[in-house]
């Protein structure tokens, strides 16, 4: 993890601020979405909680995070080393 992708400060109140935007936004999505019965109402907002929820985990790691972190949170090889020691065992 490189220094210049960590977030402190004003920065990380940033991230938990876009973390419950997206969130509230998507609830309320939803509650739309049930009134109207308007499902793909209710996929947008389904999305919109999950982007809220990646703001939030970067919030709680205090650092952005990559396409593959995001894509695959599951999977995490951190280092260079690690990768490459994963590679060998196959």
């Amino acid at each position: 993890m490189s220094r210049g992708r960590e977030i402190v400060g004003a920065n990380r109140f940033v991230a938990l601020a876009l973390a419950c935007a997206w969130i509230a936004g998507g609830a309320g999505g939803i509650m739309v979405a049930i009134d109207a019965t308007r499902p793909w109402l209710a996929l947008l907002a389904l999305c919109a909680i999950g982007y809220g929820l990646v703001w939030l985990r970067v919030f709680a790691q205090s650092r952005l995070l990559t396409w593959s972190e995001v894509a695959l949170p599951w999977r995490r090889l951190s280092t260079h080393a690690e990768r490459s020691r994963a590679s060998r065992e196959r």
